[in-house]
């Protein structure tokens, strides 16, 4: 999940999300996180914070597992993954919104015409 800062004082997580724009839009504060490492397809390895969020998806709310970082340069600003999913929904990917011209533009800036 996109976030623009987080900060670790006293205990506590305190986290900047950015509005649509990647303007600061809103501050959170969780008691209850931690950490974990994530290995991106180039082999990088990086400590992520990790967060539980409640989240309505089709109307249905459920308390979902994010890793946060700076997806700033990357097409998609939440990624949620199959845990979340799994046993609670079912993904029809023929009704999906693929953000085709974002995804072209990211991929000619990455040098991969």
């Amino acid at each position: 999940m996109w976030v623009l800062q987080a900060v670790e004082s006293d205990g506590k997580l305190t986290v900047t999300f950015p509005d649509g724009d990647g303007k600061p839009a809103a501050t959170h504060t969780f008691d209850s996180y931690g950490t974990v490492r994530v290995a991106s397809s180039m082999g990088q390895v990086e400590h992520r914070f990790k967060v539980r969020i409640p989240v309505v998806i089709k109307g249905r709310r459920i308390l979902a597992r994010f890793t946060l970082s700076d997806r700033s340069s990357q097409v998609y600003p939440v990624l949620i993954g199959r845990s979340t999913l799994m046993h609670k929904f079912v993904v029809d990917v023929a009704h999906g919104k693929i953000l085709k011209t974002k995804e072209a533009k990211r991929s000619r800036s990455l040098g991969n015409d």
